[in-house]
């Protein structure tokens, strides 16, 4: 008896951190290499990470450096004149229980023409993003 006791609580431990995490909850995030329009295809996966833990009431959900599921959703080189488009959709991440974490409307949008060399559309290294949770439909 004492042994189910232990298993059941130990389940009750481990399950439902992302079920705690509130819906709006706020998920910091950053890419970790530059994402050209001529290296990167529609389709491809973005290298996002969260830049720092998400707690709630003390304990860490999301750790950071947790990988953050985005891809390239438009990328279209430039024509003369143009500076391309490129556009990455953030999905989810996942939590420590391991359950995924589903991320409200988050993307990024840029073309070239908004870049400082004005040739490629780019999201450079480093750029931050703030995505906030949705309940999970499943």
């Amino acid at each position: 008896m004492k042994l189910v006791a232990i298993v059941f609580f130990s389940c009750l431990f481990y399950t439902g951190f992302s079920q705690a995490l509130p819906d709006g909850t706020m998920i910091p995030m950053e890419l970790t290499e530059d994402v050209s329009v001529f290296k990167y295809k529609q389709g491809a996966s973005v290298p996002f990470v969260v830049s720092q833990d998400v707690k709630v009431d003390g304990k860490v959900v999301i750790p950071a450096q947790a990988k953050v599921r985005a891809v390239v959703t438009i990328s279209k080189k430039p024509a003369p004149h143009e500076g391309g488009e490129l556009r990455v959709d953030i999905y989810d991440v996942m939590a420590m229980d391991g359950t995924t974490v589903k991320l409200a409307d988050c993307w990024l949008f840029t073309t070239g023409a908004q870049n400082y060399n004005g040739k490629g559309a780019l999201l450079r290294k480093g750029t931050r993003k703030n995505c906030n949770t949705i309940k999970s439909t499943n």
